[in-house]
């Protein structure tokens, strides 16, 4: 690159100078020295890191972030009234030193190089069993991808795999660029020429004024946060504890109709049984009688349709004795 650069700014000393077309090609291949190929398209592109070849992208970012990182850290507590500076607080050492290798200056370098490059700047907050923010750690913005739920929360997958809480993870920044231009103003007046002589005189402002603002809203601490998660957390076990307490007693319901039902039906087919002992002497007699010709044919029919009926009873009395045995198996859990 630096020769193609050398070959741009080679103006004079007896060389050759470039034309339009020359230094338009010369531009391009400098900008697609240092691309990545874009397996999808198929065509190159210049990638976050190989933009910081470029000249004025390397000084864009290097004035942003070091004018940064020289800015002071408040911490503020949210009021009634809007808001309020908070100097004593744990937050304030976390802020101060991030964790036991990275200081204040590094955290913001960090977060502002990675705002100007990929967009945004993140880092994880590390908290102790009281919800409490211990520590951060800084993590590269092609480690962390945004991910919205089906019910529209934000959270963070990291390439670990990890799915992280918007309140687990910072900053949110913001940028400004606004112009503002003074025209049409004029002035008039008189001045002294001297000698008590007064002139009149006019003036015209046409002047304008540029401003950049960044602001970077570091989410260290959520007053409340931990309350809510802990009261939302023993919600949830309570509502679980009552749901299992409910089907715990349908289990038991059903376990106790199933035990009425299996018994009903060993009392069904010893009725059945019965039924069929019944009907077997009843046939047995009328087919007596109706050799001894002391009964008609008609009566012997109706013995033998009322065998097969008694018959037919046992048989439906067995199967529903299974299908209730089954039911209580399973009701009781001991159907494999």
């Amino acid at each position: 690159m630096l020769s193609i650069i050398s070959k741009i700014l080679a103006f004079g000393r007896g060389e050759k100078r470039t034309s339009s077309e020359e230094f338009e090609a010369a531009v391009n291949a400098a900008l697609l020295s240092d691309t990545v190929h874009d397996v999808a398209t198929g065509r190159p592109y210049v990638s976050e890191e190989g933009a910081l070849n470029l000249s004025a992208v390397w000084a864009c970012v290097r004035i942003l972030s070091e004018t940064v990182w020289t800015l002071p850290i408040h911490l503020y507590r949210r009021t009634s009234a809007g808001r309020e500076q908070v100097r004593e607080h744990p937050c304030s050492f976390i802020l101060s030193r991030p964790n036991a290798y990275t200081s204040r200056f590094a955290l913001l370098h960090h977060l502002m190089v990675s705002c100007t490059l990929w967009g945004n700047g993140y880092a994880r907050i590390w908290r102790d069993e009281r919800f409490r923010p211990v520590r951060l750690q800084l993590l590269h913005p092609t480690q962390v991808e945004p991910v919205l739920s089906t019910d529209d929360e934000l959270y963070y997958r990291t390439d670990r795999g990890e799915l992280l809480p918007s309140y687990d993870m910072l900053p949110a920044i913001g940028s400004s660029i606004g112009y503002t231009y003074f025209g049409n103003i004029k002035m008039n007046g008189y001045a002294d020429a001297g000698g008590g002589t007064m002139v009149p005189y006019s003036e015209e402002f046409r002047e304008g004024m540029g401003t950049a603002m960044l602001s970077i809203s570091i989410p260290v601490f959520h007053w409340g946060e931990g309350r809510k998660k802990v009261r939302k957390a023993r919600y949830e076990l309570e509502n679980a504890q009552l749901e299992l307490e409910k089907n715990r007693k349908l289990l038991s319901l059903e376990a106790e109709q199933a035990a009425n039902n299996l018994e009903e039906s060993v009392f069904m087919i010893e009725t059945a049984i019965a039924g069929v002992k019944h009907a077997d002497e009843n046939l047995r007699v009328t087919r007596n009688r109706y050799g001894a010709a002391m009964a008609t044919l008609t009566e012997l029919l109706d013995s033998q349709s009322q065998w097969q009926q008694a018959k037919s009873n046992l048989i439906e009395a067995k199967t529903q004795y299974k299908i209730y045995e089954a039911q209580y198996l399973r009701a009781t859990g001991a159907l494999e």
